[in-house]
């Protein structure tokens, strides 16, 4: 089913049809063994080295998953590429937050907020394991992870914990602002998070 991809050509022609193909399939079941498949045969073929096309791949496949509009599958599948590049080289854990928020951010979307926040609880772990002052471009995702683990423990009336998610967005943000070769807007979160810090303190002092 799968050759071993050149291109990016080549895997954008083998998503146009393989997304027919499950959208076909009528059962969870056996959308969730066809995209298994899929991923197994893609892991036997493709040269590990290659970073931009594994990768690629996976977002792919991770877009379509998110497409079927099945919690299930969103986070059987989105575990399982997260299992597939763990622990391999550092280039990958990009991926990894990535594939983490998507999946917080699609059970956000299903009102399914426990399992959201747990999932940005993992991106900051991974995102925490990859900053440091040469990888100073998982300073987008961290950043938007800890927001919304800092929204939700607000939410949740866990002020101190909230206040140290919020505290790290500014720090994060002072790390990189200055940093002539990492161009940051200050973005939303920013803001947000000081608007954040005065609340807390309002309430808890």
């Amino acid at each position: 089913m799968i050759k071993q991809f050149k291109s990016k050509k080549e895997i954008i022609s083998f998503f146009s049809s393989f997304t027919e193909e499950v959208q076909s399939i009528k059962t969870t079941k056996k959308k969730e063994l066809l995209l298994h498949d899929a991923i197994t045969e893609f892991e036997k073929q493709i040269n590990k080295e290659d970073v931009e096309l594994r990768t690629y791949f996976y977002y792919e496949m991770f877009s379509l998953v998110q497409s079927l509009n099945s919690k299930k599958l969103v986070e059987d599948i989105g575990n399982t590429i997260v299992d597939n590049v763990m622990n391999k080289v550092n280039d990958y854990y990009m991926l990894v937050i990535d594939v983490t928020i998507l999946t917080a951010l699609y059970f956000y979307r299903c009102q399914d907020f426990d399992e959201s926040y747990n999932y940005f609880l993992k991106a900051v772990k991974v995102g925490e394991d990859c900053f440091t002052e040469s990888k100073k471009n998982y300073f987008d995702a961290l950043n938007c992870a800890y927001t919304w683990v800092g929204f939700y423990d607000y939410q949740k009336h866990e002020y101190q914990k909230a206040l140290t998610s919020f505290h790290r967005v500014l720090e994060l943000y002072d790390l990189v602002k200055d940093d002539p070769n990492y161009f940051v807007k200050e973005a939303d979160s920013v803001p947000n998070s000081i608007r954040y810090i005065d609340m807390i303190k309002s309430i808890i002092e």
